[in-house]
C-alpha cells in the first residue's frame, strides 16, 4: 500500500492549521488517515510546527512519501538529514556516533538561528509598540497644549472686552510693486489655466486662431518686451483696447511705454499683444473663449503699462490690561495697475483669494481705543497645493509644444 504524509486541513476560512498525518495516497485529502505524527500552524509568527520526530522518521524510513509543504517541514525538523545520515550509516561511511554528532551540531545551529529571528520579531515588536507608545503621548502633550492654549486664550479674551487698548508701537514702511510684464507664450500659457482652467494646448490653438484672424501678434515668443520702434503702435492698442472690450470700457492710463521697450531682450518675436485690427472687429461675435485670451492679454498690457502699485505696510503692537498685541496689516497709498487686475479678477466667475494681508485703519503711537471687542479664533497653515499646468509652467518643468 502506497502511502503519503500530508497535511489536513482543519480551522475555517480565516483560520486553518493542519495536523499532519500519514494515509493511503488513495484516501480523500481530509479522510481516514494511519497516523497522526504532528501538526502545522502557520497563523502565528514564527509558524509553529509540533512534531512525532522518531514516527515521522520511521515512516519515511518505511518508504511513505511527503508531500512538498511536509518534506519542507520535516527538512527543517532534521527528518530528512537525519534519514540521510542514517543512509551514511549503512553504507559504513561513518558510525551511529558520528552521525549523532554531526545532527546534534546541525541542530545546535538551527535553534540558535530560530532563537536569533525570536529575538529579532520580540525587538520589532518592542520598537512598534514603543513608536506607537510615543505617538499616543505626543497626541496627548498637543491634546493638553491645544486645551491649555485656549483656555489662555479664553481668558485674555474676556479680561479685555470692552477695554481700553493703546497703541504701544507703530512701525510703517512704505513699499512698491512694480507692473507685471506683458505675456510671452509660457506666461500666458499659465495664466490662462489660473484664472479660466485652460490647458497649455488650448490656451495654444486660442492664440494661434486669434494670430490668424489678425487680432493677437504671433504667439511663439519667449520675449516679454517690444521694440522701441513701436511705442506709437502700443499707445494706439491700449486705446483700442479701452474702447473694444467691454470690461476695460471707461479705463483711463496714462501709459509708460518706456517700462514694456527693450531691445535687447527682443530677440525673433516681441510680447504678445492685441493689434490695431481689434478697432474692427465685433467682440461680442467671437467665441467665448477667444474674448478671455484678449481680455488676459489686453489686461495685461494695461498693467504693465499702468502706474506703479504703492502701499503702507504697518505693524502696531497694542497694550490692553497688561497684555501684548500685535498685528500687521497695509493701506494702500496709490492703487496704480492693481486697479486694472481687480477689474479683470471681479468678472471672473471663480474669485481669486484676498491678499491675506487685513487693511488696518489709520492710528498713531499713543492712540487710545476705547471699548475693544475681543475673540478668539483659531488659523490652520495649508499644505503646498498640488501640482497644476500653472504651477508647472511656473517652476519650468513643463514640456514646451
Amino acid at each position: 500500500m502506497a502511502t503519503k504524509i500530508r497535511l489536513q486541513r482543519h480551522g475555517h476560512k480565516d483560520y486553518a492549521f493542519y495536523p499532519i498525518v500519514v494515509a493511503d495516497s488513495r484516501a480523500p485529502r481530509d479522510g481516514r488517515f494511519i497516523e497522526r505524527i504532528g501538526s502545522y500552524n502557520p497563523n502565528t509568527n514564527p509558524a509553529t510546527i509540533s512534531l512525532n520526530f522518531e514516527r515521522a522518521l520511521h515512516w519515511v524510513n518505511c518508504g511513505a512519501i511527503p508531500t512538498d509543504t511536509v518534506r519542507n517541514i520535516l527538512s527543517r525538523e532534521g527528518v530528512m538529514l537525519m534519514k540521510h545520515l542514517q543512509g551514511g550509516v549503512k553504507k559504513g561511511a561513518f558510525d551511529e556516533a558520528e552521525a549523532q554528532k554531526r545532527f546534534d551540531a546541525w541542530k545546535a545551529e538551527k535553534d540558535a538561528k530560530i532563537e536569533a529571528a525570536k529575538a529579532n520579531l520580540a525587538n520589532a515588536k518592542s520598537a512598534d509598540q514603543k513608536k506607537r507608545l510615543e505617538e499616543e503621548a505626543k497626541k496627548k502633550a498637543e491634546a493638553e497644549a491645544k486645551k491649555k492654549a485656549e483656555e489662555e486664550a479664553k481668558k485674555i479674551a474676556a479680561a479685555c472686552e470692552k477695554k481700553q487698548a493703546v497703541v504701544s508701537s507703530l512701525k510703517r514702511e512704505t513699499k512698491t510693486v512694480n507692473p507685471p510684464k506683458l505675456y510671452d507664450l509660457t506666461t500666458l500659457q499659465r495664466e490662462a489655466n489660473r484664472y479660466y482652467g485652460f490647458t497649455a494646448q488650448q490656451t495654444l490653438d486660442l492664440v494661434q486662431t486669434l494670430y490668424e484672424k489678425k487680432l493677437l501678434t504671433y504667439p511663439r515668443t519667449d520675449s516679454q518686451f517690444i521694440t522701441d520702434d513701436m511705442e506709437d503702435t502700443a499707445r494706439q492698442v491700449i486705446s483700442i483696447v479701452c474702447r473694444q472690450l467691454p470690461l476695460f470700457s471707461g479705463v483711463s492710463i496714462t501709459p509708460d511705454i518706456a517700462r514694456v521697450t527693450d531691445n535687447s531682450k527682443v530677440t525673433d518675436h516681441h510680447a504678445i499683444l492685441p493689434t490695431v485690427q481689434l478697432e474692427k472687429q465685433d467682440v461680442s461675435a467671437l467665441p467665448q473663449s477667444e474674448q478671455k485670451i484678449l481680455n488676459l492679454v489686453g489686461m495685461r498690457l494695461l498693467c504693465a503699462t499702468g502706474e506703479k502699485h504703492t502701499y503702507a505696510e504697518t505693524q502696531i503692537s497694542l497694550s490692553c490690561e497688561g497684555y501684548e498685541f500685535k498685528t500687521k496689516g497695509k493701506t494702500v497709498v496709490q492703487n496704480g495697475w492693481k486697479s486694472i487686475e481687480e477689474l479683470f479678477k471681479a468678472s471672473l466667475k471663480t474669485k481669486e483669494k484676498d491678499d491675506p494681508m487685513k487693511s488696518l485703519p489709520e492710528v498713531h503711537e499713543g492712540d487710545v481705543l476705547d471699548s475693544v471687542s475681543a475673540s478668539v479664533t483659531e488659523h490652520f497653515t495649508t499644505p503646498p497645493k498640488q501640482y497644476t499646468e500653472d504651477i508647472c509652467c511656473e517652476r519650468g518643468i513643463r514640456n514646451h509644444p
